[in-house]
């Protein structure tokens, strides 16, 4: 088994959009790379303002160079610090170096401005509720107070001593991802954090519904994560009723069903709800989701539902994202389901506020209502059955981002369908093992395209990518030739290749 070759990208208008290595706002930094021995500090630095340092220079450095300058220079490396906002720290770096009479490292006063601490175990060492709160101490009452996220999903080892502690030293602590090995008894702990807005329980195998209840209490919580907590089931439910502050609930892989859902569904804010994988969940659960209002998101990848149960979704007005997974094969009747049976005659369509949808494949006889994809701007297919008729989707009169996969789904015969979307902004592909170089050249004339990916496509190479940018620059000097004949201009953005 090979690796997974990293996708070619083009940015069209320059605007491809770039990331930091973490995917995460502010700064983020790694405990055990402020260890090392210092080397001779860059003497030229303390000539400059700590203004021009902080303005121009400091943001313009990667992670690698910022490291290097800490251990260069302690006054630039101050000035780093002061950026800091989270910080990881590992199981080893709680451990006191191998010398004699050494002490435990300590957090202290290092980062001024931090807001986050994620600590996880190492493969020799685990982290223990006492070494990180020794640790923690260390920063001092104002720092700890300042603290809003904390993250110990990988810590094995940790309890209701560390919980007790960020209750009494963090009072503004809003974000808590829990261990994996969270039981009944620790919940009884987190039951008491009363400032979360937003709890990860996530893959925690011992808890059950008996243990939801101390979550009542939270009465600010917002977003609650129990994916993958196989024992909760619709009596849990019963029990996160009573949370009704809660607007994001997920609960993908879990043993909920009809009966659960229609517990959930009286909370009145609930706007992002998340059932995937949960194999209890059936049309008979649909309906009793139609009764959720003001839901705006819905995941139901690698459920029981079916093309017709999709009609329960049409009192949900403000549905905005649904995904029914890459093992959906949406057909005649589902499309009717979504538009909204007599939208045609003048009625408002059902989930006529949808902008993003996820499926499998399409399987068409006919054309879609016209109450379907009115306001459809992303949609994501590939990876189940081939595609039917894909001609009658398209186009779709807003659609501005479209993500294939597959080798039935990225081909030259769906790529000719695709070049009708004239809208299309944002493109990926992936998987397409019988795309040709002719099937991708058949979207050169998508005028508006400024952005596309294309990943595990053999025939697609850099030579392949760069002839696609000539033939875009080749339909943009033609467009402007015709314009100074009096032709309307072809909007086209400068190519360049993205990293």
């Amino acid at each position: 088994m090979g690796l997974t070759p990293s996708p070619r990208r083009l940015s069209l208008d320059d605007t491809w959009p770039r990331r930091d290595a973490n995917g995460a706002l502010g700064a983020a930094l790694d405990i055990g790379s402020l260890c090392g021995h210092a080397a001779p500090a860059a003497a030229f630095l303390d000539a400059l303002p700590d203004g021009v340092l902080q303005s121009h220079l400091l943001p313009a450095l990667s992670a690698a160079e910022k490291q290097a300058l800490r251990a260069t220079h302690p006054h630039a490396r101050e000035l780093l610090n002061a950026a800091v906002t989270r910080i990881r720290v590992a199981a080893g770096d709680l451990l006191p170096p191998d010398r004699p009479n050494a002490a435990a490292p300590q957090l202290g006063r290092r980062f001024p401005a931090l807001r986050a601490v994620e600590a996880f175990d190492c493969s020799d060492a685990p982290v223990f509720d006492e070494a990180l709160i020794s640790f923690l101490q260390s920063a001092g009452a104002e720092l700890l107070a300042q603290l809003v996220e904390f993250d110990v999903k990988r810590c094995h080892y940790v309890g209701r001593g560390l919980l007790d502690f960020l209750r009494a030293a963090c009072p503004r602590l809003a974000r808590l991802s829990a261990s994996k090995w969270t039981d009944n008894v620790t919940l009884h702990a987190i039951g008491r954090l009363s400032a979360l807005q937003e709890l990860d329980l996530g893959e925690s195998d011992a808890l059950d519904d008996t243990g939801l209840l101390p979550l009542r209490h939270l009465t600010a919580l917002r977003v609650l994560g129990l994916q993958r907590c196989r024992w909760i089931g619709d009596a849990g439910c019963r029990a996160l009723a009573q949370i009704t502050s809660l607007e994001e609930l997920n609960l993908s892989a879990t043993d909920v069903g009809a009966l659960g859902v229609a517990e959930l569904s009286v909370l009145p804010r609930l706007r992002r709800l998340d059932l995937s994988g949960s194999r209890r969940v059936d049309d008979d659960a649909l309906a009793a989701v139609a009764g959720a209002g003001a839901l705006e998101v819905l995941g139901l990848r690698n459920t029981e539902v079916h093309n017709e149960g999709l009609a329960w979704l049409g009192s949900l007005a403000r549905l905005r994202s649904l995904d029914l997974g890459s093992r959906f094969e949406l057909d005649d009747s589902g499309l009717e389901c979504l538009a909204g049976a007599g939208a045609a005659a003048g009625r408002r369509a059902a989930c006529g506020a949808l902008r993003s949808l996820t499926a499998g494949s399409f399987n068409l006889t006919r054309k879609p209502p016209p109450g379907f994809g009115a306001s459809l701007e992303r949609l994501t297919f590939g990876g189940g059955f081939a595609n039917k008729n894909l001609d009658l989707l398209f186009p779709l009169p807003r659609l501005r981002s479209l993500h294939a996969t597959g080798i039935d789904t990225v081909t030259d015969r769906v790529m000719r369908t695709v070049s009708s979307q004239t809208s299309l902004e944002e493109l990926s592909l992936r998987s397409g093992y019988s795309l040709t170089r002719d099937g991708l050249m058949t979207l050169h004339s998508l005028a508006n395209l400024s952005a596309l990916s294309v990943s595990s496509c053999p025939a697609i190479n850099d030579n392949v990518l760069a002839a696609f940018a000539d033939r875009r620059t080749a339909a943009r000097a033609g467009a402007t030739g015709g314009a100074a004949a009096g032709a309307a201009p072809v909007a086209c953005g400068p190519l360049c290749a993205a990293a």
